[in-house]
Parts: C-alpha cells; sequence; structure tokens
C-alpha cells in the first residue's frame, strides 16, 4: 500500500496565506484611506453630487470621513507592526501616538448647531481645525507607508508585478 502523502509546501502556502493578508489588511486600508480623504475634501464620492447635495448633508460627510481615515490609519497600525523591525516599530509607534492627539482633536473640528424652531441640527466645521486634523492624518499615511514598504508589504522588492493579476486581486479583496 502506497503511503500518502501530507506534506505541503510551506514557501507557497505561506505566501499565499501572506498575500490575502497583506490585500485584505493592508491593501484594503490603504485603498479607503484614499477615499475618505477624498470624501474629507468634497464631502461626497462623486464630484458631480457636489450641486444635488445639502451643505449639511456634505459637511457631516466630511466629519465622518475624518473620523473612518484615521480609523483605517489605525488599523493599518494595528495589522501590521507585528511585522516591524526595531527602528520601524518606533517609528510606528510615534505615529500611533500623533494619531491619537488627532483623535482627541477630531471633536474640536465641529459645532453641531440646533435649530430651535425647527428642531433640526446641523454641523458647522471649523475650517482651520478641520484642516490641522486633515493634514495631520495625511501625514500619518505618508509616514505609515515608509516602514510599509520597506517591509516589502505595498511593493516587492524583487520580481516582476502582473499588473492584471494585481487588478483582479483587488477587486476580488477591495
Amino acid at each position: 500500500m502506497a503511503k500518502e502523502d501530507n506534506s505541503v509546501n510551506v514557501e507557497s502556502d505561506t505566501w499565499n496565506v501572506g498575500k490575502g493578508f497583506s490585500a485584505t489588511h493592508i491593501l484594503v486600508p490603504l485603498i479607503n484611506c484614499q477615499r475618505y480623504l477624498d470624501l474629507c475634501n468634497r464631502g461626497v464620492d462623486d464630484i458631480t453630487d457636489i450641486h444635488f447635495v445639502s451643505q449639511d448633508i456634505i459637511s457631516k460627510n466630511r466629519i465622518f470621513a475624518l473620523d473612518s481615515f484615521l480609523r483605517e490609519l489605525q488599523k493599518l497600525i494595528t495589522n501590521t507592526k507585528f511585522t516591524m523591525d526595531k527602528t520601524n516599530l518606533r517609528n510606528i509607534l510615534k505615529i500611533n501616538i500623533s494619531l491619537n492627539k488627532t483623535e482627541r482633536d477630531i471633536e474640536k473640528t465641529f459645532l453641531i448647531v440646533e435649530d430651535q424652531r425647527s428642531g433640526r441640527s446641523s454641523y458647522r466645521i471649523n475650517e482651520k481645525q478641520y484642516r490641522e486634523c486633515l493634514n495631520s492624518l495625511i501625514n500619518s499615511l505618508e509616514n505609515i507607508k515608509k516602514p510599509l514598504n520597506a517591509k516589502n508589504l505595498i511593493f516587492p522588492s524583487s520580481g516582476n508585478i502582473d499588473l492584471e493579476e494585481l487588478k483582479r486581486e483587488i477587486m476580488e479583496f477591495g
């Protein structure tokens, strides 16, 4: 009776797990960061919608996008800090401290105003404070990308990139 071969190719199986993890836990949050950055600036997904959406909805969207942008950056740090060497980990932890400060400052970026007669509330954005928080998040995103790339979590250090395969993976996981 032939012996059953239960062995696995560790290198390819590990790569497949790592590839899926990278796509869902790194690539998707990076894509979401860009989407939320766009929403922070415009308040709508599609620029043509800006003429059909009330200023109050645009303000709400911008506030929620700022908070969502922050959450995606925090998720990136949580999902990747275990891969970092000592120097990059120190940098990631500094970014995390900056994000914690920005998180506290986000509530200062807006004011909810109640209309006593109609009972409706509206959002007013403090643009100066909002821009400071947004710029801090943008800087954090740029600073997060450096150690991720250094650990080959964004672009591989060698080998050819199959753009069609990358596109399929983005569509599948994102």
